[in-house]
């Protein structure tokens, strides 16, 4: 007889920076425990920087579950999504340029200039 093993699904963690009305997501890991790892970082080096000042340890981490639960932690999640995005496309443009020495406009991603 065969047993059925149920798999976790994996969700990423974000690292968030709460001050004010509109938190920050600051990295993001693939794990709770790289997340963890970071927070204590984060958190050493602000109090190293600027002694138990509990404003200055308003950093903490989020699953992915609970950013979107929360609807600041949702806007800060998109403007996070949004900044990978564009981060991926430059990397792919300056890659380009290195690899190819050109710029093959149709692979260049087009942007709004706000209008």
């Amino acid at each position: 007889m065969s047993q059925v093993v149920e798999v976790s699904h994996a969700e990423p963690w974000f690292l968030v920076h709460r001050d004010g009305l509109q938190p920050d997501v600051l990295m993001e890991f693939d794990t709770k425990l790289e997340a963890e790892e970071a927070l204590c970082n984060a958190w050493a080096d602000r109090l190293a920087e600027h002694g138990p000042d509990p404003d200055i340890l308003r950093i903490t981490i989020f699953s992915a579950s609970e950013m979107f639960a929360d609807s600041a932690l949702r806007r800060a999640l998109g403007a996070w999504d949004a900044q990978v995005v564009e981060l991926e496309a430059d990397t792919v443009t300056v890659m380009e340029e290195f690899f190819l020495g050109q710029t093959p406009p149709i692979l260049r991603p087009r942007r709004d200039s706000g209008r």
